[in-house]
């Protein structure tokens, strides 16, 4: 299997306070090449983060790249000058943001923004990069394409600029798309449509796909491989069918409980008590342990190791393997 994009000890920190606070800690994987991979987590553990890291898009004022390795066809992103970084984005690897009302820039319309992004790239007249954004809007189900063209943002639906965005990011046909909670903030029919045309797209490109999310539902129909992130680490990885049908991690199993369920006959929903603890207030030893019901003393202070079951599940907890009957 090739491996289009892998990721090594990455470390990503803000500064609070004077002091470095890590978002993102020592975190490793892969992406293999037409490969749909699923990152989950709970707001705050670090994922928004890692996918800013590997466009090269964490404001430097900010927050830093401390080490490791993005190795993109083998050649290390983190070693690129910001104007190669600048060829790379959009064209090698693309990203769909959390929010496409924040994310599309209100003062221009939204074909001049697809039109600029094609223009930094390619060659070409801007009359054939207007011809080839309008019909990249026709391919990701954009109505009356010619007339959202020349519109604002604010004038579209929340569906539309979510459209526009695909559009976008799909216009030059990247290697690896970075989809950031693509359908928050969308009612259901139109989460689906959104959904569909992704499988759509990348079964046509045959690109990569890294898909955000904290809906287990859409893992469980669009992914081949599953992340689960606890503040700023991995805490589990595994192929979906693995991850659902025996979590080894007790996050993964809370998250997996948390799923409504038709034939469950409990009279409240399952939650994890607690939050995610801020980046620069983490607990010592395992970073989960004042969450976990099955906590031992050793936890408090023991970072877990990582341990891998087979080929292809990794899971990080002190305890061999936890009874969740």
């Amino acid at each position: 299997m090739d491996k289009l994009i892998e990721v090594k000890n990455l470390r990503t920190s803000f500064k609070i306070s004077g002091k470095p606070a890590y978002a993102v800690e020592g975190v490793d994987f892969e992406v293999i090449k037409g490969e749909t991979v699923a990152v989950v987590g709970e707001s705050g553990c670090g994922k928004s983060v890692m996918a800013l890291s590997i466009m090269g898009l964490i404001n430097s004022s900010l927050g830093t790249v401390e080490s490791g390795e993005i190795l993109l066809n083998g050649e290390d992103l983190l070693k690129k000058s910001a104007q190669e970084m600048q060829k790379i984005r959009g064209k090698e690897i693309s990203m769909i943001f959390q929010e496409p009302m924040t994310s599309l820039n209100p003062v221009y319309t939204c074909g001049w923004q697809i039109c600029e992004l094609i223009l930094a790239h390619e060659n070409i007249s801007r009359k054939q990069a207007r011809e080839k954004a309008t019909n990249m809007l026709r391919i990701v189900g954009v109505p009356m394409p010619e007339q959202r063209m020349d519109e604002y943002p604010h004038k579209l639906s929340g569906g539309l600029r979510q459209r526009v965005m695909i559009a976008m990011a799909m216009a030059l046909k990247p290697q690896l798309l970075i989809a950031d909670e693509p359908t928050t903030a969308l009612d259901v029919t139109i989460q689906a449509q959104i959904l569909e045309l992704m499988r759509k797209l990348k079964a046509d490109t045959d690109m990569s796909l890294m898909l955000i999310t904290h809906d287990l539902g859409i893992v469980a129909e669009m992914a081949q491989r599953v992340i689960v992130m606890y503040s700023g680490k991995i805490v589990e990885e595994a192929p979906v069918r693995d991850l659902f049908k025996k979590p080894r991690h007790p996050y993964t199993f809370g998250l997996l409980q948390a799923i409504p369920k038709l034939d469950s006959s409990r009279e409240r929903l399952y939650s994890i008590k607690g939050m995610v603890a801020p980046i620069n207030e983490k607990p010592t030893g395992c970073h989960f342990h004042p969450r976990c019901p099955f906590v031992e003393e050793r936890c408090l202070t023991e970072a877990p190791p990582m341990k891998v079951i087979g080929k292809f599940h990794r899971y990080a907890c002190i305890k061999e393997e936890i009874n969740y009957e």
